[in-house]
C-alpha cells in the first residue's frame, strides 16, 4: 500500500494565510474598522461628529481594557481558557454604542460598563451558554443606572459609507 504524500513543509503557510476568518474574527475586523473610521473623523472638524480624538480613544481604551480584563478574571474564575477576541468583540459593540463621557468619572462608568458585560457570559448562563447577550447586558446597567446612557452615536452621515 503506497503512503499518502506530505505536503510540502512550507505549503502549510498558504493553506493558513487562505482558511477564510471565524465569523467572530470577521465581526472583529468590521467593528475595528469602524471604529478607526470613528477616530479618523474626529480629527476632521467639517465632520461634526461630535466627540474629539482624546474622547473616543479614551472610551475605546477604557472599554477594551475592562473587556479583556473582566473576560480573563471570569475565565480563570471558571476554570475555563480565556476567549479574548470575543471580550474585545463586546467591547468594540460598546464602543459604538455607548456615548463617550466627558468626565473622568464617566470613563470609570464605561469600565463598570464593560466589566459588567463581558462577566455576564459566565454569570448569566446555563450548561455554560450565554442567555442574553453581554453588550446588551451592560447596556442596560449603564442606561438603568444612568452610569453610562446608551445612544448609536456611530451612526451619523459622515460615517455611512463606513456603516453600510
Amino acid at each position: 500500500m503506497r503512503r499518502p504524500e506530505r505536503p510540502a513543509a512550507g505549503g502549510a503557510w498558504v493553506r493558513d494565510v487562505l482558511r477564510p476568518p471565524s465569523m467572530l474574527a470577521a465581526v472583529a475586523l468590521a467593528l475595528g474598522t469602524l471604529a478607526a473610521a470613528a477616530l479618523v473623523a474626529s480629527l476632521i472638524p467639517a465632520a461634526q461628529l461630535g466627540f474629539g480624538p482624546l474622547s473616543l480613544l479614551g472610551s475605546l481604551a477604557v472599554l477594551e481594557a475592562a473587556c479583556l480584563a473582566a473576560g480573563a478574571i471570569a475565565s480563570r474564575l471558571a476554570g475555563e481558557a480565556p476567549r479574548h477576541l470575543s471580550a474585545a468583540v463586546t467591547g468594540l459593540i460598546l464602543f459604538c454604542v455607548v456615548m463617550p463621557p466627558g468626565t473622568g468619572i464617566g470613563y470609570l462608568g464605561l469600565g463598570v460598563v464593560g466589566a459588567t458585560a463581558v462577566a455576564s457570559k459566565h454569570v448569566l448562563a446555563f450548561r455554560r451558554q450565554q442567555l442574553f447577550n453581554p453588550a446588551a447586558v451592560g447596556l442596560v446597567v449603564g442606561s438603568f443606572t444612568g452610569i453610562a446612557p446608551a445612544g448609536w452615536w456611530i451612526a451619523t452621515p459622515v460615517l455611512a459609507p463606513v456603516l453600510y
